[in-house]
Formats: structure tokens, sequence, C-alpha cells
């Protein structure tokens, strides 16, 4: 499942929020809201991020190498 760049935003809000309470020296209302700031990613999602930039790499390179090539050519 891709993440919305509005999902990230919303989370970022949420932990700037609570980050300026706590240094306004305020209470969180909840505290097992601050306990419960977990991020994981799933082995799926490593494994798509990991091929996705090694597949933006050796695009990369096989671009440069093919410039290189035709600059060589002339």
């Amino acid at each position: 499942m891709p993440v919305l760049i509005n999902q990230i935003q919303q989370v970022l809000d949420k932990y700037n929020k609570q980050l300026r309470s706590r240094s306004l020296g305020e209470s969180p209302a909840n505290q097992s809201e601050l306990a419960s700031d977990v991020v994981s990613i799933s082995n799926e999602g490593k494994r798509r991020e990991l091929l996705e930039r090694i597949g933006d790499d050796a695009v990369k390179s096989y671009k440069e190498q093919s410039y290189k090539n035709l600059i060589n050519d002339r």
C-alpha cells in the first residue's frame, strides 16, 4: 500500500504539535498517545523500496553510459 503525501504531512504535523507542547512544558492529554509513536515498515515495503532504488540506479547508470558512448562516437 503506497503512502500518500498528505498522510505523511498529517503525521509530521501531529508530531510537530506534540514537540511544541513538550517544549512549552505542557503535559499531553493522553500519555499513551505519545507511546504509540512507532513507525514500522513491512518487509515487503523494504523490498519494494530497495528494488526501486536498484532500478533507478541501473537506469541512471545506463543513461550515463549511453551518453558517454554517444559523445565518444562523434
